[in-house]
């Protein structure tokens, strides 16, 4: 038995041509091959995400008169601020 994160898991079979791994000849013949266990995670969260749009909100904010505020400020201080954190 197999492991990831501490649950047991399954292999989940790969067919050639349509998905991830293995060979496929000019006939459509395919091999069936062993998915990763560090490639079941990245596969589940796309299967969720094809189900879901996860966008919660969509914004757009007028930041003139803050960024007129932060170039006062900069020309005051000598100091720069952003909007972003880093």
């Amino acid at each position: 038995m197999e492991y990831y994160q501490g649950k047991p898991v399954t292999r989940r079979k790969s067919r050639a041509g349509v998905g991830i791994g293995g060979s496929m000849d000019i006939t459509g013949n395919y091999v069936e091959s062993d998915i990763p266990l560090s490639r079941i995670s990245t596969i589940d969260v796309c299967e969720m995400g094809i189900k879901k749009h996860n966008v919660a909100a969509l914004i757009e904010v007028d930041v003139t008169k803050a960024r007129r505020l932060i170039k006062d400020y900069r020309n005051k201080t000598g100091k720069r601020l952003s909007f972003t954190p880093i």
